[in-house]
């Protein structure tokens, strides 16, 4: 069937073409940028519960140094361990206030580590860490 319009033929089964033929595309677009974005949201969930993980292990440590003075389950070393895997977590989420707050927790541990029998010090890291695990927590939570 054809349709006359001005003087001028289309072809009623090239516009359902062509419309078809768009919307195949687009699907295919949306398609593309879902399976994306569903990656991204694995990935940050996956970095999400480690650093969770990571961050309540080093709060252990701290307490377990600063409070029993048990120096092998609060070994400073192993909260080294800790800070330097946070940080490399850190990496994978996007720019924003995970990244900011774990990158102050590495910076107040590389210069506190040492004080982990000072009170003023074990407070300032575990608010860090608090912190931390706030951003952690809130970067979960608006994942789509």
């Amino acid at each position: 069937m054809e349709k006359k319009t001005g003087g001028k033929s289309i072809g009623l089964g090239h516009l359902l073409q062509t419309i078809i033929l768009l919307v195949a595309v687009l699907s295919l677009f949306y398609t593309a940028w879902r399976v994306e974005r569903s990656e991204y949201n694995s990935t940050i969930r996956a970095a999400g519960f480690e650093a969770l993980q990571k961050l309540g292990q080093l709060q252990l440590m701290v307490d377990y140094a600063h409070y029993d003075g048990d120096r092998e389950k609060g070994n400073p070393i192993t909260g080294w361990a800790y800070v330097l895997y946070l940080r490399d977590l850190g990496a994978f989420f996007s720019e924003g206030a995970v990244q900011v707050e774990i990158q102050y927790l590495f910076g107040q541990w590389e210069a506190k580590w040492s004080g982990l029998n000072d009170r003023v010090v074990v407070e300032t890291i575990t608010e860090q860490i608090k912190r931390a695990r706030q951003a952690v927590l809130l970067e979960l939570k608006h994942l789509h």
